[in-house]
């Protein structure tokens, strides 16, 4: 048996707190533990899986979120954080795997119509689009072997 793509989708929001309310550290913990400490894990565990596969490809719903060069948002501290610390990881992780033939991709796949937010929220994609234009990107040919942060929208988000 083999597996040749993971694909780590799992994220959640958090608690949106501003500092001067208090953060809730029980939950910020609780939101890098699935946004960015789940996918190492789930990652180790397939990779005696991935190792006899063929394609290798490690692919991470990311977000815009984590890019510090680009960040705007006064709120989100946690989820921010969670994204920044799963675009880290893999940069770490792409440099001990791609010697062993493993690719690595993160990708943003912009505002969906999901629940995370706890209602259903009026976006710019549903998530049939979303997972398509995911897709795309996991499967582009790339020129430049550095990891990067792929964009919905076919541009680079800078970390």
């Amino acid at each position: 048996e083999t597996v040749d793509m993971l694909i780590h989708c799992a994220g959640i929001n958090g608690t949106i707190r501003d500092i001067r309310d208090g953060y809730d550290y029980p939950g910020m913990l609780r939101t890098l533990n699935v946004n960015a400490l789940g996918a190492i894990r789930v990652t180790e565990a397939f990779l005696p899986l991935m190792d006899r596969g063929t394609d290798k490809k490690i692919c991470c719903i990311s977000s815009e979120a984590g890019s510090i060069g680009t960040c705007w948002r006064e709120d989100e501290t946690e989820y921010c954080m969670s994204k920044a610390a799963l675009n880290a990881g893999m940069a770490v992780l792409s440099n001990r795997l791609k010697k062993d033939g493993y690719e690595i991709r993160l990708y943003h796949p912009g505002w969906m119509n999901t629940y995370m937010m706890g209602t259903k929220e009026d976006a710019d994609l549903n998530p049939e689009e979303a997972a398509r234009l995911a897709l795309q990107s996991f499967f582009k040919i790339r020129e430049q072997e550095k990891l990067v942060l792929d964009s919905y929208d076919g541009s680079i988000i800078p970390w």
